[in-house]
């Protein structure tokens, strides 16, 4: 699986190289005061973000990249949850895309994202069932360029160039049940940009797609594009494979993406309960 720090141009494997970047942006962040903890917000001119989760003892408990980009999502949302993968300051929102205000979102929505928030504790007044927006980062996995939406549909993925499908949920022995902040989707490109982090001088790919559902901020390394499968075949098996010439090793605005994705998410708007 690729590395969620990679998709923002942030190379880190060992341990070591996790504490070393820690020191290198503890003193350059801005900090958020939660019930039992507090938040450390590392941010850059690339848009890359690093959220630094600490606990009452001031003690590092996790670290989340996100992307600050143009995403925007209208949402109902519906649930949320703590995180079982992460800190006790994690955790995810589910809802329905594009629900209208003031009426059930299971009626009126359209898709039903989740995703991860890394600051989640900061929206404990949140009013459920209230339509909020956010701006939700996808962090590729698997992803697929089509030069144009004729090469989309001359591929016969069997999905829509404007489609969103939500993994499953993840249930532990029969009895807890959690919403997984996956998603894969296709969409149109609407901007596209090789990005360089500039704290660690490595490069990522940036681009806006035009979903179903509302818009997302896809990032990931370049070298996904060559060591992905034309198709996320997992989730969209099929007997043939997608000829070479309609394929594209780089993003064009215009065109479309396809991919399996990381869903991370911050509300820029929302009700109070």
């Amino acid at each position: 699986m690729p590395s969620h720090f990679a998709s923002i141009g942030m190379h880190v494997e060992t341990d070591e190289e996790y504490d070393a970047l820690e020191e290198r942006i503890i003193n350059d962040t801005e900090a958020f005061d939660v019930p039992n903890g507090r938040y450390l917000r590392w941010s850059s001119q690339c848009g890359a973000e690093l959220w630094i989760h600490l606990d009452g003892e001031s003690d590092i408990i996790g670290v989340t990249p996100y992307f600050a980009g143009r995403s925007r999502v209208r949402i109902g949302i519906t649930s949320r949850e703590p995180s079982p993968a992460g800190s006790s300051l994690d955790g995810v929102f589910r809802g329905w895309a594009n629900a209208l205000e003031g009426t059930d979102p299971e009626v009126t929505g359209d898709s039903t994202p989740v995703f991860n928030a890394p600051d989640f504790c900061r929206y404990s007044d949140l009013k459920l069932r209230s339509v909020a927006t956010a701006q939700i980062a996808a962090f590729a996995h698997e992803i697929t360029l089509f030069d144009s939406l004729e090469s989309f549909d001359a591929a016969q993925t069997r999905v829509a160039s404007q489609s969103f499908f939500p993994w499953d949920v993840d249930t532990k022995n029969d009895e807890t049940c959690h919403f997984l902040p996956y998603a894969t989707f296709a969409g149109h490109i609407l901007e596209a940009e090789l990005k360089v982090n500039e704290l660690t001088d490595q490069p990522f790919y940036w681009i806006l797609v035009d979903a179903y559902g509302g818009s997302f901020d896809v990032v990931f390394e370049p070298e996904l594009i060559n060591t992905s499968p034309q198709l996320p075949l997992a989730y969209f098996p099929s007997t043939k494979r997608v000829e070479h010439h309609l394929v594209s090793t780089s993003p064009k605005v215009g065109g479309v993406l396809l991919g399996s994705f990381w869903l991370s998410g911050r509300l820029t708007r929302y009700t109070k309960a």
